[in-house]
């Protein structure tokens, strides 16, 4: 058996939306060329096709048909910071993953921004974000972030819980 190298490390976990003969054609080659595991991969698809083959593999294999209704129900609790989705389906909106990929990011970036004494803000943490974001996008964002930040401060500094939380 020959080795194969592999090109790049990925500690984040990959979902393939879609399991056609494009997806089954790719995951050998992820397995192959990307330093990851089988158990960090998960196959989300509206049919059966290719479930024999994702066992095969060990990757997880969800079989539900993704909606405007559902995807987000389905998708969120298997992608964060750092994973990677990637849509091989013709039946799945590819603008509306980059958009629920873009809001994950926003939520990622601002806790990281939010424990910055915790985490100093890694450079992957950057670097997932600067690819979702323009750098104006970004400073926009991280100014947003800072800002509530500060007012959460004053808030709690003063004794001034919002409104929200106490019902009023």
């Amino acid at each position: 058996m020959s080795k194969h190298e592999v090109h790049v490390k990925f500690a984040g976990r990959i979902v393939m939306v879609g399991f056609g003969s494009i997806g089954q054609g790719i995951l050998p080659l992820i397995l192959r060329h990307i330093g990851t595991s089988s158990d960090r991969i998960t196959i989300v698809t509206a049919e059966d096709k290719g479930n024999t083959e994702a066992q095969e593999f060990g990757v997880k294999f969800v079989k539900t048909a993704l909606t405007p209704g559902n995807y987000r129900k389905v998708l969120e609790p298997l992608i964060g910071a750092g994973d990677f989705l990637l849509n091989l389906s013709v039946d799945v909106s590819s603008v509306a993953l980059v958009q629920l990929a873009r809001e994950r990011g926003a939520l990622a970036w601002a806790e990281t921004v939010t424990r910055v004494a915790e985490t100093a803000i890694p450079e992957t943490a950057f670097l997932a974000a600067s690819s979702l974001f323009s750098e104006k996008e970004l400073v926009d964002l991280t100014i947003a972030i800072g800002l509530m930040n500060a007012f959460n401060r004053l808030a709690i500094g003063f004794r001034k819980p919002p409104r929200a939380a106490t019902g009023e």
